[in-house]
Protein backbone atom coordinates (compact mmCIF):
# COMPACT_ATOMS: atom_id res chain seq x y z
CA UNK A 1 0.00 0.00 0.00
CA UNK A 2 1.34 3.44 -1.00
CA UNK A 3 1.57 6.76 1.21
CA UNK A 4 -1.35 8.41 -1.02
CA UNK A 5 -3.47 5.03 -0.74
CA UNK A 6 -3.20 5.39 3.03
CA UNK A 7 -3.49 8.96 3.05
CA UNK A 8 -7.08 8.96 0.85
CA UNK A 9 -8.18 6.10 3.34
CA UNK A 10 -7.64 8.30 6.72
CA UNK A 11 -9.45 11.02 4.51
CA UNK A 12 -12.18 9.09 3.56
CA UNK A 13 -12.43 7.92 7.53
CA UNK A 14 -12.44 11.87 8.83
CA UNK A 15 -14.96 13.15 5.88
CA UNK A 16 -17.55 9.88 7.64
CA UNK A 17 -16.98 11.08 10.83
CA UNK A 18 -17.57 14.41 9.96
CA UNK A 19 -20.81 13.48 8.48
CA UNK A 20 -21.65 10.98 11.47
CA UNK A 21 -21.50 13.77 14.01
CA UNK A 22 -24.47 15.64 12.12
CA UNK A 23 -26.62 13.12 12.26
CA UNK A 24 -29.61 13.26 14.72
CA UNK A 25 -28.32 12.09 18.77
CA UNK A 26 -29.68 8.56 19.45
CA UNK A 27 -28.10 5.62 20.26
CA UNK A 28 -27.00 4.00 17.37
CA UNK A 29 -25.45 7.73 15.78
CA UNK A 30 -24.12 8.02 19.32
CA UNK A 31 -22.49 4.23 19.20
CA UNK A 32 -21.16 5.27 15.61
CA UNK A 33 -19.42 8.65 16.72
CA UNK A 34 -17.70 6.72 19.64
CA UNK A 35 -16.32 4.08 16.75
CA UNK A 36 -14.92 6.54 14.35
CA UNK A 37 -13.63 8.22 17.90
CA UNK A 38 -11.64 5.07 18.41
CA UNK A 39 -10.28 4.40 14.74
CA UNK A 40 -9.15 8.11 14.57
CA UNK A 41 -7.75 8.07 18.08
CA UNK A 42 -5.87 4.32 17.51
CA UNK A 43 -4.43 5.87 14.01
CA UNK A 44 -3.14 9.54 15.58
CA UNK A 45 -1.38 7.10 18.33
CA UNK A 46 0.10 4.94 16.05
CA UNK A 47 1.36 7.59 14.02
CA UNK A 48 2.77 9.51 17.39
CA UNK A 49 4.52 5.85 18.43
CA UNK A 50 6.13 5.84 15.15
CA UNK A 51 7.25 9.62 14.72
CA UNK A 52 5.12 10.07 11.68
CA UNK A 53 3.94 14.17 11.88
CA UNK A 54 0.21 13.77 12.11
CA UNK A 55 0.02 16.50 9.84
CA UNK A 56 1.35 14.52 6.84
CA UNK A 57 -1.98 12.38 7.00
CA UNK A 58 -4.11 15.43 8.17
CA UNK A 59 -4.94 14.25 11.73
CA UNK A 60 -3.19 17.43 13.34
CA UNK A 61 -6.76 18.42 14.96
CA UNK A 62 -8.25 17.26 18.47
CA UNK A 63 -10.58 14.18 17.51
CA UNK A 64 -13.32 15.97 20.06
CA UNK A 65 -13.80 18.64 17.97
CA UNK A 66 -15.27 17.18 14.77
CA UNK A 67 -16.96 14.26 16.90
Amino acid sequence: MTDETMKYIIECIVENANDASKLPRNEFNDAKRLAYYEVINTIQGQLEINGIALGDYGLDFEIEKIL
